[in-house]
């Protein structure tokens, strides 16, 4: 039951991460773009799908920068679409464009 609840919350990350990055809001996605949002500090919650292939070295990457900036980390297992825009991705704390 817990891992259920589990699954669901880490899958509306995801889902909310797909929408943003759809609508150009608070959500990127990508490799670099993901590096660049926790290297701006911007990341509020970095997400990851599991089984892509990235390497240990690039995953613990990832994550030694979500912690330098207090940014979640969630990990996320079978969401094809999360899969299909690079298996990563983050929710933004604020707009990375000023307008």
């Amino acid at each position: 039951m817990i891992q259920y609840m589990e699954r669901e919350a880490s899958h509306n990350q995801a889902d909310i991460l797909v929408e943003g990055v759809r609508a150009n809001g608070l959500a990127v996605s990508g490799m670099q773009e993901t590096l660049d949002a926790l290297g701006h500090g911007q990341a509020d919650i970095l997400i990851l799908a599991n089984g892509i292939p990235l390497g240990e070295k690039q995953r613990s990457e990832l994550v030694r920068r979500a912690a330098n900036t207090g940014a979640q980390v969630e990990s996320v297992e079978g969401h094809p679409v999360l899969q299909a825009m690079g298996g990563m991705g983050a929710l933004l704390r604020y707009c990375p464009h000023w307008v």
